[in-house]
C-alpha cells in the first residue's frame, strides 16, 4: 500500500548555483519530474549573483512552480549558499543537489525510502558521469574518472571495467557519497557547513557526522547524472583545485580528515620530482624512476584497454594513458602547492610566536 502524501516527510532541496544557465533548466526539469508528491517538497535555489541568464531561468520556473524559490547569496561562495538554504528550509529532511546535474525520476523517493528502511542519518547516491562536450577527449575523461585507477575507491563514481554498471549495486554503509540527504536533527547536533571552507566542505561535514555517531548510507539506486568538465583545460584546472583543497583545509580548521586515495597523486608526483632532483648525485635514481613510471604506464595501458573495450572505442585507448597521467600529476600538484602553503604558514606562525616571547 502506498503511503498517503500527507504522511510523507516534507523535503527541502537545497541547490547552490552560480552562472549555470546551461544546466539549471535541466536540473529543475528533473526535479519537477520526480515521483515524490510536490506538496511535500520545496526547492531552494541559492544563486550567487549570476552574471549570465541563470537568474531569469530560475525566475521562470519559480513563477510556474510554487514550491520552487530563489534565494540570494551575495558572497557567492558555495558553502555560504548551503547554509543560506539550510537556514531558510522548512523540511524534515534536507537534501543537497547541484545545478549542473540531473536526477533520476525516483531520486528523492529512493532517498526517503532508504532513510526509513535502514535507519540511516544521511544517504547519497551514485554519479552517472556525462560529458559536457561531444569530443573524444571528453569521452576519455568520463571513462578515466569512472574507474578505480583514475579516482581510487570513490565508489559513487565507479563503473565495472566490463559493463556500464556500478561496481557497487547494493547499499553500503559509511563510504563517501557526493551530496548529503540528512534528517534535520543532524544539523541541530553537528552544526552548519563550515564557512571557512569554500571547497572540500563535504569532507569536513562527513567527518563531523561520523564523529557525532551519525551513519551515512550509499544507495546505488539513487542516480544523479553529473555533467563533468570535459574540455582538457577546464578538467585539469578542476583537478588541480580538487587536489589543492584536499590539504588546504588543514590551514583553516582542525580535525580535517581525508582518505589514502586523496594523497596518492601527491606521493606519486613527489617521487618523480625527488628522483629527478637527486639524479645529478645518485644516477641510480634514474633506474628507480624508470621502473616506477614504467610500471605506472603499464597499469595505465591495461586499464585503458579495458575501458576502451567497454566503451567500444579504439581511439580512447591511445588517449586514456595520458589522461590518467595528467589527472594524477595535476591533482598531485594542487596538493603539493597546498602542502607548501601549509608549511610556510607554520613557519610564519612559529616566527610570530617567537617575536611575541621576545
Amino acid at each position: 500500500m502506498n503511503t498517503p502524501a500527507y504522511q510523507k516527510p516534507f523535503i527541502s532541496i537545497v541547490i547552490p548555483c552560480r552562472n549555470e544557465q546551461q544546466f539549471i533548466g535541466r536540473c529543475l526539469n528533473s526535479i519537477i519530474a520526480q515521483n515524490y508528491p510536490k506538496e511535500r517538497l520545496e526547492v531552494l535555489v541559492i544563486d550567487g549573483d549570476s552574471q549570465d541568464n541563470t537568474r531569469h531561468i530560475i525566475g521562470t520556473y519559480a513563477a510556474k512552480e510554487p514550491y520552487i524559490r530563489m534565494l540570494n547569496n551575495p558572497d557567492k561562495m558555495q558553502n555560504l549558499a548551503l547554509n543560506i538554504g539550510i537556514l531558510n528550509s522548512k523540511g524534515d529532511i534536507i537534501m543537497r543537489m547541484d545545478a549542473h546535474s540531473e536526477y533520476k525520476y525516483n531520486y528523492v523517493s529512493e532517498a526517503i525510502s532508504a532513510l526509513a528502511k535502514y535507519g540511516a542519518d544521511n544517504v547519497g547516491g551514485r554519479w552517472v558521469t556525462l560529458p559536457r562536450d561531444n569530443t573524444m577527449i571528453a569521452q576519455a575523461i568520463c571513462a578515466a574518472t569512472s574507474c578505480y585507477f583514475g579516482v581510487g575507491n570513490a565508489y559513487y563514481r565507479l563503473l565495472s571495467l566490463d559493463k556500464n554498471k556500478p561496481v557497487l549495486n547494493k547499499p553500503k554503509w559509511d563510504i563517501n557519497v557526493p551530496y548529503f540527504c540528512c534528517r534535520r536533527e543532524v544539523f541541530d547536533k553537528v552544526g552548519l557547513i563550515d564557512e571557512k571552507l569554500d571547497y572540500s566542505e563535504d569532507i569536513d561535514f562527513r567527518r563531523r557526522l561520523k564523529a557525532a555517531g551519525f551513519r551515512t548510507l550509499f544507495v546505488p539506486t539513487m542516480e544523479c547524472y553529473y555533467y563533468m568538465r570535459t574540455d582538457l583545460k577546464s578538467f585539469l584546472r578542476h583537478m588541480f583545485h580538487n587536489g589543492y583543497w584536499v590539504l588546504h583545509p588543514l590551514n583553516l580548521t582542525s580535525g580535517i580528515s581525508f582518505s589514502l586515495r586523496h594523497v596518492v597523486p601527491l606521493a606519486f608526483l613527489t617521487f618523480i620530482v625527488s628522483m629527478l632532483t637527486i639524479s645529478w648525485w645518485f644516477p641510480i635514481s634514474w633506474i628507480l624512476l624508470v621502473v616506477v613510471v614504467g610500471f605506472y604506464f603499464l597499469l595505465a595501458f591495461y586499464f585503458s584497454f579495458r575501458l576502451a573495450r567497454r566503451e567500444r572505442s579504439v581511439s580512447i585507448f591511445f588517449l586514456l594513458p595520458f589522461i590518467f597521467y595528467l589527472l594524477h600529476v595535476t591533482y598531485g600538484a594542487g596538493s603539493f602547492v597546498a602542502l607548501l602553503k601549509l608549511g610556510y604558514g607554520k613557519i610564519l606562525e612559529q616566527s610570530f610566536r617567537s617575536l611575541k616571547r621576545k
